[in-house]
């Protein structure tokens, strides 16, 4: 989240995962999808940011297939459970319910 507003600090020198962000039923896309981001990021921290792009107060995570993170969850966790064959972890939001 390389932008001026991000909250999510990147730091080259540290371990990093690289996040796809997809967007499910009519959220928004946002301009950038990939980021590269330290691993140690949690869940709770790209929750804000995407509240913050998208100006939404209500925000549904998924990664997999229906899979919601817990906020405290970090990037490594995830990415060593669910990354894909192309090294990146793909997480989805959604501004309503739409797994389970």
């Amino acid at each position: 989240m390389n932008d001026k507003n991000a909250d999510i600090p990147i730091d080259d020198e540290t371990e990093t995962v690289v996040v796809f962000l997809r967007s499910l039923g009519g959220a928004p896309a946002l301009k950038q999808q990939k980021f590269k981001l330290k691993s140690c990021t949690n869940i709770f921290d790209i929750e804000k940011y995407l509240k913050k792009a998208l100006s939404v107060s209500s925000l549904f995570l998924y990664c997999g297939s229906g899979f919601s993170p817990s906020p405290d969850q970090s990037l490594k966790e995830l990415y060593d459970c669910f990354k894909t064959s192309s090294n990146e972890l793909i997480l989805s939001y959604g501004l309503q319910e739409s797994y389970g």
